[in-house]
């Protein structure tokens, strides 16, 4: 930060730091903001943010813990109103997202700004994404992620969950994206002594935050970054929870004695198994969501710990067969096709279905075989008339022309059925997550079959498997069934 913190009376007696604003502004609203020791811990790296004796800061805690509305909204609500000559820029996954905590902040300054710091946002730039304050040169400008903020400087940069979702995580495109715009925009854009923040919920190893820390442990002679991890479980006894990566030589001394006294501070350490925040989130409720997550999800999103899917999609234990599946159940019949004979790609039809008293999934049935058009054609007319009426018959769509022409083809030859195609979107690992979470909390058995064998075998290698179509189309057909029988559920009213 450039300039030494001067809080005014009002501050000093009522909001010293971000969390006691936080607290103070949302104490009369519908959802106030309660403290909680991983809060208390990341304000405490805020301030000396704000008092510069900490350059690059990266705070990694699970979603819907606070730390969002903390470091977004009155961190920069709190460093504009102390320093009016200071900018901070915010950036986010989406330009409406960002402009969204852009608007959070200028209202709360609009509210509180003149009695408790002095100051007013100016009339005449005061729009949500770029507004600054009366009389002064400071205020706040937001952005998406790859949205352009030159010709601006920012004191304190803040990058929020640059990350929208798991398929963007996944996607080997837009990490080298985030990583050039992280490169080229991001730190061209830092004052001398600014602070930069990165707060964000892992997905994936090679995400934003990934790359830089593995690029901070390479350089011996830039900023290094502190980072504050929480997972939501406790994974061992006592674990430390802030971490140095990068040259821990070039901290201050006071930032050095903090994180030692802090790594041994009894209020942020916590017995293997504690939940984070029990009073927001109970240990039963971190628990089902834990067996509702596939390992690696839970891994990532949750214990801020994302390691390679590779070993962690299905394993032996996973599966359990059963003699049958009941007459009852509700099925889909799904196909995976590839149109090359006695070689390449195999053409798999995945029978699933459905036991919802038991809230049970069965695969029942795997088809499987080299095949020409023709042939594929021809094995899925003759399984649907096997399977029967009632079976849901779904295929999935190949981009583009042919794509939609086999379905229309395919359409013609089904009519008495009901069929239907399925474009397929995002990695396969990610097509692949809620079956995977069924199979390890034992939601989903397969049927006693000569295919078992092959089929364990080869969802065990995934991702690493010469063949996935198994897989592909084991996820098409659960997913469709899933999609299904949540449109059917009954929507309870609260009265």
């Amino acid at each position: 930060m450039v300039g030494n913190p001067t809080y005014n009376l009002a501050v000093a007696l009522q909001c010293l730091t971000p969390l006691d604003l936080a607290i103070a502004h949302t104490r009369k609203s519908p959802v106030p903001l309660a403290s909680a020791m991983h809060l208390e811990l990341i304000n405490q790296a805020l301030t000396f943010i704000q008092q510069g004796y900490i350059k690059r800061l990266a705070v990694f805690v699970p979603p819907r813990y606070g730390k969002s509305i903390l470091v977004s909204k009155y961190f920069p609500a709190h460093t504009i109103g102390n320093r009016p000559e200071n900018s901070v820029i915010l950036s986010t996954y989406t330009a409406n997202r960002a402009k969204d905590w852009g608007s959070a902040v200028r209202d709360t300054l609009n509210d509180i700004g003149a009695p408790m710091f002095g100051v007013r946002v100016s009339a005449d730039t005061s729009a949500k994404d770029n507004w600054t304050l009366h009389d002064h040169i400071g205020g706040m400008l937001t952005a998406g992620v790859g949205g352009s903020i030159m010709g601006y400087g920012a004191h304190v940069f803040v990058l929020d969950d640059i990350v929208k979702n798991a398929e963007q995580a996944f996607s080997t495109t837009i990490q080298e994206r985030n990583w050039d715009w992280y490169q080229t925009t991001v730190l061209t854009r830092l004052e001398p002594e600014a602070g930069l923040v990165y707060i964000q919920t892992r997905w994936h190893e090679l995400d934003l935050g990934g790359r830089i820390l593995t690029d901070a442990d390479k350089s011996d002679n830039t900023d290094p970054w502190i980072t504050i991890v929480f997972p939501e479980l406790a994974e061992e006894d006592n674990k430390p929870p802030i971490e140095v990566r990068g040259n821990i030589k070039l901290l201050p001394r006071v930032v050095g004695l903090w994180i030692k006294r802090q790594n041994k501070n009894p209020t942020y350490l916590r017995k293997k198994g504690d939940a984070l925040w029990p009073w927001r989130w109970s240990l039963d409720a971190v628990l089902k969501r834990e067996a509702e997550a596939s390992k690696y999800r839970w891994a990532a999103l949750h214990q801020q710990n994302p390691i390679s899917a590779g070993g962690l999609i299905f394993q032996r234990d996973y599966f359990t067969i059963v003699p049958s599946a009941p007459i009852d159940a509700i099925r889909c019949r799904f196909w995976d096709c590839a149109g090359t004979a006695d070689g390449g790609d195999y053409t798999v039809g995945a029978l699933v279905s459905y036991e919802p008293e038991a809230s049970l999934f069965f695969i029942e049935d795997i088809v499987r075989a080299q095949l020409s058009p023709a042939s594929v054609k021809q094995t899925i007319r003759h399984t649907a008339e096997r399977d029967g009426y009632n079976t849901l018959v779904r295929i999935e769509q190949e981009p583009g022309s042919s794509g939609k022409m086999f379905i229309d083809e395919m359409h013609g030859m089904l009519t008495d059925y009901n069929f239907g195609g399925v474009r397929a979107t995002g990695k396969k690992e990610l097509r692949w997550d809620a079956m995977t979470a069924a199979f390890q909390h034992q939601r989903i058995v397969l049927v006693d079959g000569e295919w078992n064998k092959d089929y364990i075998e080869e969802l065990e290698q995934l991702p690493a498997a010469k063949h996935d179509d198994q897989a592909d189309a084991s996820a098409g057909a659960y997913n469709e069934l899933l999609a299904k029988t949540a449109r059917s559920r009954p929507r309870l009213t609260i009265l």
